[in-house]
C-alpha cells in the first residue's frame, strides 16, 4: 500500500511539470474512454488482411514505443534498413505495433507514422503492412480523434485471420479492458478453436506490483480473469509493449511476452509463425545503435 501511494504522489509530481505536453485536462478525464473505443470487436474486412495464405512459415517484425515526437527517428531508420535486408531471409509478411505511437497524441506524430508505415509496405512489396494497436501516449491531446481517423485499420479492438490462426488486437490503453471487451473476447474465443496470438499495448501480468504497478493492468481481478481466458481457449502467446523493457513469462498452455521500446532500447522482435504445426517462436532482436 506504502509503494502505491508512493508511486502515486510521483505521478502527480511528474504530471504538473509534463501537462503541457500531454494535456492537463485529459490526464484524469478522456472523452472518449475503452468502452467507447472498443464497443465492439471489429472483423477485418478481406482486403485488410495479412497476404499469408500461401505460407506455412513466416516471420512478423513486431516493435513498440516509437514515441514519434520526442526525438530525432534515428531508431525507425535503423528499423527500415535491418527490414530490408531480413525480409526475404525471414519471409516477413508483415509488421505488428504496439502502441505508442505518438509521444504527445499530435495529428503531425501520426502522420509521421503513416510515411514510416508507407516505407514499410515499400520494403515488403504489400499495402497496409503494419499493424497497429493504440497506446496511453496515443491518447493524449484527444490523440484517438486522429489514431481513429489515420492509423490502419482504424480501429482499436479487432481481429483478423492468417490460415490457420486467430489474431485478436485488444485497446489496453487505458489500463483495463472493461467490461465491453472483456465479454466480447469470451464470446470469440468460444466459437474460435484457432491457436490465438493476442495483442495489446499494456501488459497483463499476473502481479499488479510489477515495476509499481504502472506497466501493468490496475485490477488484479480483471487481469487473473484475462489469464484464465488466455489459458483455457488456446492461446499461444500474448504480446504487450508499454514497459519499454523486454519481459516475459511462461505459463502452463502459453506465452507473455513484452517487446522493448524501439525509441529507447532499439530494440524490436522477429515473430516466426509456423501455421501448420500452430507455432510460434520468438527473437529479441538489437539494433545497431544499442550494439
Amino acid at each position: 500500500m506504502v509503494r502505491r501511494i508512493l508511486f502515486t504522489a510521483l505521478i502527480f509530481i511528474c504530471a504538473s511539470f509534463t501537462s503541457c505536453r500531454f494535456g492537463w485536462d485529459e490526464i484524469f478525464y478522456r472523452k472518449y474512454n475503452v468502452n467507447m473505443r472498443a464497443s465492439c470487436l471489429t472483423e477485418l474486412d478481406a482486403d485488410k488482411q495479412p497476404a499469408t495464405d500461401s505460407e506455412d512459415t513466416y516471420g512478423v517484425a513486431v516493435f513498440s514505443d516509437i514515441h514519434i515526437g520526442s526525438n530525432a527517428p534515428k531508431h525507425m531508420e535503423d528499423f527500415l534498413e535491418w527490414l530490408e535486408t531480413a525480409k526475404d531471409d525471414h519471409k516477413i509478411k508483415f509488421c505488428i505495433c504496439l502502441g505508442d505511437i505518438a509521444d504527445h497524441g499530435y495529428e503531425k506524430e501520426f502522420a509521421d507514422y503513416n510515411e514510416f508505415c508507407e516505407k514499410i509496405s515499400n520494403i515488403l512489396g504489400e499495402k497496409n503492412s503494419v499493424y497497429s494497436i493504440v497506446g496511453n501516449h496515443d491518447l493524449y491531446n484527444s490523440g484517438w480523434e486522429h489514431y481513429k481517423k489515420m492509423v490502419f485499420p482504424n480501429e482499436s479492438f479487432y481481429h483478423f485471420k492468417t490460415k490457420n490462426f486467430s489474431w485478436y488486437a485488444m485497446d489496453s490503453a487505458s489500463d483495463t479492458l472493461g467490461e465491453i471487451q472483456m465479454e466480447a473476447l469470451r464470446t470469440a474465443f468460444a466459437s474460435d478453436e484457432n491457436p490465438k496470438i493476442i495483442l495489446g499495448h499494456v501488459p497483463v501480468y499476473g502481479d499488479p506490483f510489477f515495476k509499481l504497478a504502472y506497466f501493468s493492468f490496475q485490477d488484479e481481478h480483471e487481469s487473473s480473469m484475462l489469464l484464465s481466458l488466455f489459458a483455457n481457449y488456446n492461446v499461444k502467446l500474448a504480446m504487450a509493449g508499454h514497459s519499454h523493457a523486454y519481459y516475459e513469462k511462461d505459463y502452463p498452455t502459453f506465452k507473455e511476452y513484452v517487446v522493448s521500446s524501439m525509441n529507447y532500447k532499439y530494440e524490436w522482435t522477429l515473430l516466426k509463425i509456423n501455421e501448420k504445426e500452430g507455432t510460434v517462436e520468438l527473437k529479441r532482436v538489437i539494433g545497431k545503435e544499442q550494439k
